[in-house]
C-alpha cells in the first residue's frame, strides 16, 4: 500500500497547506482592515497612517515561510485528515504561537519592532486561529463526506470470513479513514448463512456481494482498485491462486500479515483500517508522477475542449447535412479499474450503427473482442473524413478534463467488451484510458489481433514514464498530420 499511502499523504499534506495559505491571506487582509480601516497594498504605496507597504509585504511573506517551515519540519501535517477536533485546535494554537514568536523575533532583530503594529499582529493571530481552524475542519469534512465517495478515492473490496467481520468493523471505525471506500465484502465461508449475511448488512453496514465461489467474478466486474484479504486459515496454495488471479486483473492486493503468499509483484508494508498489512502492487508509478500527469491532462484537456467548441458549429453543419441524427455520439465506456463513464465523439456513423453491428460481425477483421472492418457501411461520408483526420476524437478532451480519461493511456473498452474480459485483459484497465496511446501510434489500422492491442497497452503500463508520454504526444501529432493509422 506504499503507493496508496503516498497518494493520500500527498492529498493530506498539500491540501492542508493550500488551506493554510488561504487562511493566512484572508486573516492578513482582515486584520489589516480591522487595524487601519484601509485596504491592504502589499507592493504599492501605503496610505498615510497605515503600516509601510514594504514592512507589510515582509511580514506577510514571513508568515508564509513560518507556515512552511513549521508544518513540514515539525510534522504539523502528519495525519492531518484523521485528527479529532480538540487535537486539531491544539495543533492550530501551537502553530499560531510559533508564528507569533517568529515574527516577533525577526522584527526585533531587524530593528522594525517599533514600526510594526502590535495590535495588527494581535488581530491577525486571533482571526487566523479561527479561520485556520475552521478551514482545516471543513477540509477534513470534505475528505470524509465527499472525497471518500468520489471516483478519486481508493475502492476496496474486502475478502474475509464472517467470524472476522466484527473485528473488521471495529478497526474501520477506529481508523476514521477518508482515503478509501469499501464497496463490498466477499465471504470465504464454506457455508453461507443467510441470517448472518443479513445481520452483517443491517448492523455493520457492510455490503456482502459474493460468496466463496463468486469472489473472482465479482472483483473482475466491479469498480475496484484494491482487494484487502483478512483471513488466517485459508491454505497457502489457495491464497496464492486467488492473489495471482486478482493481480492479473491489474487490481492491487493488500493482505493481513497473518498470510503471505508467494508472488512476483512489488511488496510493501502499510496499514489498512489499522490492520498491519503487506501490499502487492504491479505498478511502480509514484503519486507525484501521477500528479504531474494530471496537470498535463488539465492543460491539454482545456486546450482541446476549447478547440472542440470552436470546431463544433462547422462540424455540426457538415454532420447534419450529410445524415440525420445527433451531432455528438455518446456511449458508456469502461475506465480505470471498471469505472463507467460517458464518452463523447463527433458522430461519424449513421444513427442506427449500433443496431446494424450484429449483422456485420461475420465481416470483423479483428481477432478477439474488438470490432473493425474496412469500408464499414455504417460510416457516413463526413464521418470518414472526421475519422481520417481524427477530428471526431476532439470531444473526448472533455473527458480528459473531467478526469475520466487521460491524454495518454490505453483504449477505453465498451461495456459488452469489458464483460467478456479474462483476468489478463482486465489489467489493461489498471490505468486510466487515454485519448491516444502506444497502440494508436503503432499503426492501429494495421493491427488485426486484439491480443496485440492488449500487449501494447500492457507494455505502456509496465514501462510508463513522463518522457514516454511526451514522446507519444509528438508521435500522435505526426500520425494525425499525415493521416496514418486512422480509418
Amino acid at each position: 500500500m506504499n503507493r496508496t499511502n503516498e497518494k493520500y499523504r500527498f492529498i493530506e499534506v498539500y491540501g492542508t497547506l493550500a488551506i493554510d495559505i488561504a487562511a493566512i491571506i484572508i486573516s492578513y487582509y482582515a486584520a489589516y482592515y480591522m487595524r487601519f480601516r484601509a485596504g491592504l497594498r502589499l507592493w504599492k504605496a501605503a496610505k498615510s497612517g497605515t503600516m509601510p507597504s514594504e514592512l507589510a509585504a515582509e511580514v506577510f511573506v514571513l508568515f508564509l515561510l513560518i507556515c512552511l517551515f513549521y508544518n513540514f519540519l515539525m510534522g504539523g501535517y502528519e495525519k492531518a485528515g484523521r485528527r479529532g477536533a480538540l487535537v486539531e485546535l491544539t495543533q492550530v494554537l501551537r502553530y499560531n504561537i510559533c508564528m507569533l514568536a517568529g515574527v516577533t523575533l525577526v522584527t526585533y532583530m531587524s530593528k522594525q519592532g517599533y514600526t510594526l503594529s502590535r495590535l495588527f499582529v494581535a488581530y491577525f493571530i486571533c482571526v487566523h486561529i479561527v479561520v485556520g481552524y475552521v478551514f482545516r475542519q471543513l477540509y477534513k469534512m470534505y475528505l470524509a463526506k465527499i472525497y471518500k465517495e468520489s471516483s478519486g478515492s481508493e475502492k476496496f473490496m474486502v475478502v474475509t470470513t464472517s467470524d472476522r467481520l466484527e473485528e473488521l468493523h471495529e478497526h474501520i471505525l477506529e481508523d476514521r479513514a477518508w482515503s478509501y471506500e469499501i464497496v463490498g465484502v466477499c465471504l470465504m465461508d464454506e457455508v453461507m448463512r443467510v441470517d448472518e449475511v443479513q445481520r452483517v448488512q443491517d448492523e455493520l453496514g457492510l455490503k456482502v456481494v459474493a460468496g466463496p465461489d463468486g469472489i473472482l467474478e465479482t472483483i473482475r466486474l466491479s469498480a475496484v482498485d484494491s482487494v484487502f484479504i483478512l483471513h488466517g486459515n485459508r491454505t497457502r496454495k489457495r491464497l496464492n491462486l486467488m492473489t495471482e488471479s486478482i493481480l492479473r486483473m491489474g487490481v492491487n492486493v493488500s493482505m493481513s500479515m497473518s498470510v503471505l503468499p508467494d508472488t512476483s509483484a512489488k511488496i510493501t508494508t502499510g496499514k489498512f483500517a489499522q490492520f498491519p498489512v503487506v501490499s502487492y502492487n504491479m505498478s511502480r508509478i509514484t503519486y507525484r508522477q501521477m500528479a504531474i500527469k494530471r496537470v498535463m491532462d488539465i492543460v491539454f484537456g482545456l486546450i482541446g475542449s476549447v478547440m472542440a467548441l470552436i470546431m463544433l458549429p462547422f462540424i455540426a453543419v457538415a454532420i447534419k447535412l450529410d445524415s440525420p441524427g445527433p451531432v455528438l455520439f455518446k456511449q458508456v465506456r469502461i475506465g480505470k479499474n471498471g469505472r463507467r463513464f460517458n464518452i463523447l465523439k463527433f458522430r461519424s456513423m449513421y444513427r442506427d450503427a449500433e443496431e446494424r453491428k450484429e449483422a456485420l460481425l461475420k465481416q470483423n477483421q479483428m481477432e478477439g473482442l474488438m470490432f473493425k472492418m474496412d469500408n464499414d457501411p455504417r460510416i457516413t461520408k463526413v464521418g470518414a473524413f472526421l475519422r481520417k483526420t481524427s477530428l471526431d476524437e476532439f470531444p473526448q478532451f472533455w473527458s480528459v478534463l473531467l478526469g475520466d480519461m487521460t491524454l495518454i493511456g490505453t483504449r477505453p473498452p465498451t461495456v459488452d467488451e469489458f464483460e467478456k474480459y479474462n483476468d489478463y485483459y482486465r489489467r489493461r484497465l489498471s490505468m486510466k484510458p487515454g485519448l491516444t496511446g502506444l497502440w494508436q501510434v503503432s499503426g492501429r489500422s494495421d493491427i488485426t489481433d486484439f491480443d496485440e492491442v492488449v500487449r501494447l497497452d500492457l507494455e505502456y503500463i509496465d514501462n510508463w514514464s513522463l518522457t514516454g508520454d511526451i514522446k507519444i504526444i509528438f508521435q500522435t501529432i505526426k500520425v494525425v498530420l499525415f493521416g496514418r493509422g486512422a480509418k
